[in-house]
């Protein structure tokens, strides 16, 4: 799971891309952790945050509701859009 983690902070889009979508396809715990751990850096990255959102609810992954809640004050509509639904 490592590779695809790193893939996350790739400054080509379509590597992070694959590597969101694949961690949100992978059943493991690992994969809700290496999610939510990427929200916590993506703050600069509005399509990762966006895509990061997408995957956890996805994933049902309501253990995330804590680092989610706080973009719900973030100056961006979409993704305070994002994190209420």
């Amino acid at each position: 799971m490592p590779p695809l983690v790193k893939l996350l902070s790739s400054p080509i889009a379509n590597d992070v891309e694959r590597g969101r979508m694949a961690l949100q396809n992978i059943p493991a715990v690992e994969a809700d952790r290496a999610l939510v751990d990427a929200l916590k850096t993506a703050t600069e990255n509005k399509n990762l945050t966006l895509g990061l959102i997408d995957s956890i609810a996805a994933r049902q992954y309501t253990a995330a509701v804590e680092e989610i809640a706080p973009l719900l004050s973030n100056p961006d509509t979409d993704i305070v859009i994002a994190a209420a639904t």
